[in-house]
C-alpha cells in the first residue's frame, strides 16, 4: 500500500495530464456524450485502486486499457 499523499501526487502528475486524450477516447467509443464524465470517473476510480496497491509501469497504457475495459463492461 502507498500513502495518500503519494497517491494524490501521482494522480495529479501522471494521470490528470492525460485527461484531454482520455476524454477524446471516451467520446470516440461511447455514443452518449452526456456520460463521458461518469465514465471518466469510473476509470479514475479503478486507476486509484490499482495505484494504491502498486504503481502501473506505464500509466498511459494502463489508463487506456482501463478505459477500454470500462467501456466494454458498460
Amino acid at each position: 500500500m502507498v500513502d495518500d499523499a503519494w497517491l494524490k501526487r501521482w494522480f495529479v502528475e501522471q494521470v490528470l495530464p492525460l485527461e484531454p486524450a482520455l476524454n477524446r477516447f471516451i467520446q470516440r467509443h461511447w455514443p452518449d456524450a452526456g456520460e463521458v464524465a461518469d465514465i471518466r470517473q469510473d476509470i479514475y476510480e479503478k486507476m486509484l485502486i490499482k495505484a494504491s496497491e502498486a504503481q502501473p509501469a506505464n500509466v498511459r497504457a494502463y489508463l487506456f486499457a482501463v478505459a477500454r475495459n470500462t467501456i466494454t463492461d458498460r
